[in-house]
């Protein structure tokens, strides 16, 4: 069994920041984010407009802790932080992240867990969890397409030919 953590912080420009190294404080915000987008844009031939991460300032942060063990990947526990928050928080007892977190996804259709290996646990019988996926975002913030979670220590198996 391997031990997962992972911490995803969601950030935003920080407004003073961006106004002082604007040096035209009477100029309104949103043009001063503008004006230092595009210079990002420029800098980067177009590649990406995302500013540096010291113009950004952390609104929320979620720690996840999960255990894989064969294939599977279950949740151990989830800390939230937000801004006015004193402490990192156990998801569960945020009551604003209730309906989220009550919602169970459906089962896999018969296709993919037919094809899926049934996986033991502690309780006895095979899972019906899903197998661990990973989510890419983009700088808008707009995940990507999920893809199988691929173990880097794992030596890698090449296809039958």
């Amino acid at each position: 069994m391997r031990r997962l953590v992972t911490l995803d912080l969601e950030t935003v420009p920080d407004e003073a920041l961006v106004s002082a190294v604007d040096g035209e404080p009477g100029r309104p915000y949103p043009e001063q984010l503008q004006r230092l987008v595009a210079e990002r844009r420029a800098r980067t031939g177009g590649r990406t407009d995302f500013l540096p991460l010291p113009y950004h300032r952390p609104v929320v942060a979620c720690l996840l802790e999960a255990a894989a063990d064969g294939g599977v990947i279950r949740l151990a526990d989830a800390l939230v932080w937000t801004a006015g928050m004193d402490q990192w928080q156990p998801a569960r007892e945020i009551a604003a992240l209730a309906p989220v977190l009550s919602i169970a996804p459906p089962p896999l259709p018969p296709a993919a867990a037919a094809a899926r290996p049934a996986a033991p646990t502690a309780a006895g019988p095979a899972s019906t969890e899903a197998p661990a996926a990973s989510t890419e975002s983009d700088a808008s913030g707009t995940a990507g397409t999920a893809e199988p979670a691929v173990d880097p220590t794992a030596p890698r198996q090449e296809p039958p030919q």
